[in-house]
């Protein structure tokens, strides 16, 4: 709700507020896994059909609601080990489906281009 709340008060999209959060919770170290790693390059086996589907896939309210209230308390009063290890494995899984969402999208562009 206040990823919402604030994502209309910067008149950004949920989404890019969501973004905006992971990337101040994220480490900095950018290198994929090599389980994320190959099922990009999987990405480019799969039909129209499935890669629309995993484009349009949203990633779950519930894990994003998550994320918010860990974010939060992290910056109110800080997290205990077993939260951070929430927030990491939350993190985790939010990465993998940004990525993994945003490359079908560049897939079905680059067919729709040819």
């Amino acid at each position: 709700q206040r990823l919402k709340e604030r994502a209309e008060q910067m008149q950004h999209s949920i989404e890019a507020e969501i973004v905006e959060t992971v990337s101040k919770v994220t480490p900095a170290d950018d290198s994929l896994s090599a389980d994320l790693e190959e099922l990009l390059v999987q990405l480019k086996f799969l039909k129209d059909e499935a890669l629309v589907n995993l484009a349009q896939n949203n990633f779950p309210k519930r894990d994003a609601s998550k994320i918010e209230a860990l974010y939060y308390k992290r910056q109110s009063e800080g997290l205990d080990e077993t939260e951070t290890e929430k927030l990491t494995e939350l993190m985790r899984k939010f990465n993998q489906w940004f990525v993994l969402r945003n490359e079908a999208i560049n897939l079905l562009l680059q067919e729709a281009l040819m």
